[in-house]
């Protein structure tokens, strides 16, 4: 993969191209795609809010995104979204650890195709029903780490073994394993 690091206007994100070159081995087309099931892991620190979503991973096909004003000013839900269908499900209202701007928090997504759920240091805050006829559709951009396909719609703070698991979900015991340190995605 070919992959930058950016800084337009002062806003730092990581973008990973995506390479359709039939001819280049290590460049799979479809990568980027969760399928029917998938998980998604990092470590989070938020230093500020911007006032618009916080975006954590992007792609044209799917994004993960955090609230844009956690104290419930506004909209205080984080919110998966998929482009085919248009469908957004909120994964719950953000939790005591993810408004302590500042600290480190453990935040994953995980999907059976049948539930759709969040965790946040290993702990289940927020299961949502989806129909299974809903399939995500193939991403066809680049993958964006912290921004919105490098926009000012940008992500504040650091994130940290930032993992996507594709055609399969971590269950609550991986889910608490990697929160606690006792495994990474590597292992």
């Amino acid at each position: 993969f070919n992959a930058d690091f950016s800084d337009p206007n002062n806003i730092n994100y990581l973008r990973v191209e995506l390479c359709t070159d039939p001819n280049h081995v290590q460049n799979d087309p479809n990568v980027f795609d969760l399928e029917d099931a998938f998980s998604i892991s990092m470590w989070v620190r938020r230093d500020s809010l911007t006032g618009d979503w916080a975006y954590l991973v992007y792609t044209d096909a799917y994004d993960l995104e955090l609230a844009k004003n956690p104290d419930g000013d506004g909209d205080p839900y984080d919110y998966f979204w998929s482009s085919e269908p248009d469908w957004q499900y909120s994964v719950g209202v953000q939790t005591e650890e993810q408004k302590n701007l500042g600290s480190w928090y453990h935040l994953a997504i995980t999907c059976d195709n049948q539930f759709l759920k969040k965790y946040v240091n290993g702990v289940l805050q927020h299961t949502r029903y989806i129909s299974p006829e809903v399939n995500l559709p193939r991403a066809t951009t680049d993958f964006y780490i912290a921004s919105r396909a490098g926009s000012d719609r940008a992500f504040t703070g650091a994130l940290d073994d930032v993992a996507i698991w594709s055609g399969s979900y971590l269950p609550a015991e991986e889910v608490a394993k990697l929160a606690s340190g006792a495994a990474t995605p590597l292992t």
